[in-house]
């Protein structure tokens, strides 16, 4: 059976996200920093979906370094054997 993704929820927690209000009936919607796992605002962020520079530059570096490769299995094809 496939899941449908849900925007309200928080993938890492399974938990709604929070929403937050600046004026009556006004809601403004957080959801969780990547690195630290801040409440972070969605709207109006220019760092989102981080909730600093710090975050921010943290991320790309773990990046730049193969933080997030996802390994994978060569194929026999692929080690120079004869064919």
């Amino acid at each position: 059976m496939a899941h449908s993704i849900d925007p309200s929820m928080d993938k890492t927690t399974d938990q709604p996200m929070k929403h937050s209000s600046t004026k009556p009936g006004k809601k403004i919607l957080e959801v969780p920093c990547p690195i630290c796992r801040t409440p972070t605002p969605w709207e109006g962020n220019p760092l989102r979906p981080f909730c600093s520079e710090r975050c921010k530059n943290k991320d790309l570096a773990a990046w730049a370094d193969g933080g997030y490769a996802i390994p994978t299995e060569d194929s026999p094809s692929s080690e120079g054997g004869d064919s």
